[in-house]
């Protein structure tokens, strides 16, 4: 059994994500000083959006001239795609209509 897991737990690989996995998304996120847009699935099951989402706009808030929009998508997955019973992991289908319709103007204000 060692041997079946040996390529997926490389030392190399160990090193990369022991170091990641140090990483603060909310010390980065502060030192970001463009515009953001926070954008989550309320569905995804690798993020827990819910949780998330609060401790990154408490991030941001605190940057000298903060600049974010949170956008939870109800019921979307981690791929912005509505889970429905015939699509339960979210992975196929059209993006969320919330995230199609806001995206565009957020990008246009910002980017203009």
């Amino acid at each position: 059994m060692r041997q079946f897991f040996a390529g997926a737990f490389n030392l190399a690989y160990n090193q990369f994500w022991a170091g990641e996995l140090q990483v603060s998304p909310t010390t980065l996120i502060q030192e970001y000083s463009s515009p953001v847009l926070l954008l989550q699935g309320t569905s995804d099951p690798n993020v827990f959006a819910n949780q998330d989402m609060p401790l990154l706009e408490q991030a941001l808030a605190q940057r000298p001239h903060d600049d974010h929009f949170p956008l939870l998508v109800p019921g979307a997955s981690h791929y912005l795609k509505v889970i429905t019973a015939s699509n339960a992991g979210g992975t196929t289908g059209p993006i969320a209509s919330l995230v199609l319709s806001t995206l565009p103007s957020w990008l246009n204000q910002k980017l203009g």
